[in-house]
């Protein structure tokens, strides 16, 4: 059987005094290690969690601004292409207000030729009229 002696009381003390030593000197540094370990684990965590966080809300913003640009950018165009259009339209009512200038202007030099003309024409019209009843008084006078 088991013999309780003195050794085994030396042995007990010694236990208890090695655990004593070890837990003073080895376990509860090594605790405060591991639990300064743990709080600097978690601060990271949390320092990546809130810039993860951060990065987000600047992507969600810069998304929304772009966005928001390209809005800009389409209204710009739309008015650009509106105003492009306005000009045209100003262009081409110029070019034909100043086309129906020139078509009156030159119908208005033909309508004043043909007068002319006809005026002309009118007196040669005469002139060779009269020669030609001369001429047919002159036959006429002959075979008389």
């Amino acid at each position: 059987m088991i013999e309780l002696n003195f050794t085994l009381g030396i042995l007990i003390v010694n236990f208890l005094l090695l655990m004593f030593i070890l837990n003073r000197k080895l376990f509860k540094p090594m605790l405060e290690h591991l639990e300064k370990r743990d709080e600097a684990i978690k601060g990271s965590l949390k320092s990546a969690q809130e810039m993860e966080d951060k990065g987000e809300k600047k992507l969600a913003e810069h998304k929304t601004k772009l966005q928001e640009e390209k809005r800009n950018v389409i209204v710009q165009q739309n008015l650009l292409r509106d105003e492009t259009i306005e000009r045209q339209k100003e262009v081409l009512k110029k070019a034909k207000l100043s086309s129906e200038m020139k078509f009156s202007e030159v119908k208005s030099e033909i309508n004043q030729q043909v007068e002319a003309l006809r005026k002309d024409f009118s007196k040669l019209a005469g002139a060779l009229a009269s020669e030609i009843l001369a001429g047919i008084i002159a036959k006429r006078h002959k075979f008389d």
